[in-house]
């Protein structure tokens, strides 16, 4: 098994220079989290430090929002008109960590390439580490050709939690307008972390 070679990043830069000018990073996918028995599916938008999620799962669930904007995060519930303003997200609510430089990522947790597979028509090639965050065993399939994560594989046994990316483009301008909340949404402040249902 070899590791992955320092500063070697083919593909994504978080700001990369062109010309003398810094690029935004920016991407979309749909994402699918299996844990403890369920599933829940969404659908991210990210550019630089702003995210969208949109939650489109569960039988009679409320549609929610969670945003990440300058202002700060929210959940928005868009059927009651509110959102709440949250101090942080746990690690599962929130996107994958360093997809701007997921072959950095992999190299700072000293991953070791253990075999290459194909992963929903991609070849991929699959790394192992251990998460320093407390995940614990943590397994990428990351697309060869895009050094972009599209399966991870968090821990072992019943707590393993596995999120799968797909229809990922890495090519979107989003509006700066998805990343906000509309102007008429009544905001809630409230203290500490805040789960999810």
């Amino acid at each position: 098994m070899r590791r992955i070679l320092s500063g070697v990043a083919v593909g994504l830069v978080a700001f990369c220079v062109v010309g003398g000018e810094a690029l935004a990073f920016s991407v979309s996918y749909d994402q699918t989290v299996f844990q403890r028995g369920t599933v829940s599916a969404s659908k991210v938008v990210i550019k630089d430090q702003m995210f969208r999620i949109e939650f489109t799962g569960g039988a009679g669930s409320e549609e929610r929002v969670i945003i990440r904007n300058e202002d700060g995060i929210f959940q928005y519930l868009p059927a009651e008109g509110q959102a709440v303003r949250l101090s942080s997200l746990e690690k599962v609510q929130q996107p994958l960590e360093a997809l701007d430089d997921y072959a950095a990522y992999l190299d700072e947790h000293q991953a070791e390439l253990i075999g290459a597979e194909i992963v929903n028509g991609i070849t991929c090639d699959v790394y192992r580490f251990t998460d320093s965050d407390g995940a614990g065993l943590t397994t990428a399939w990351v697309w060869r050709g895009k050094q972009f994560p599209v399966r991870v594989e968090l821990g072992e046994g019943e707590e393993r939690t596995v999120v799968e990316l797909t229809h990922i483009r890495l090519d979107v301008t989003p509006h700066e307008s998805a990343f906000q909340l509309p102007a008429n949404v009544q905001i809630i402040d409230v203290d500490g972390g805040f789960a999810l249902e």
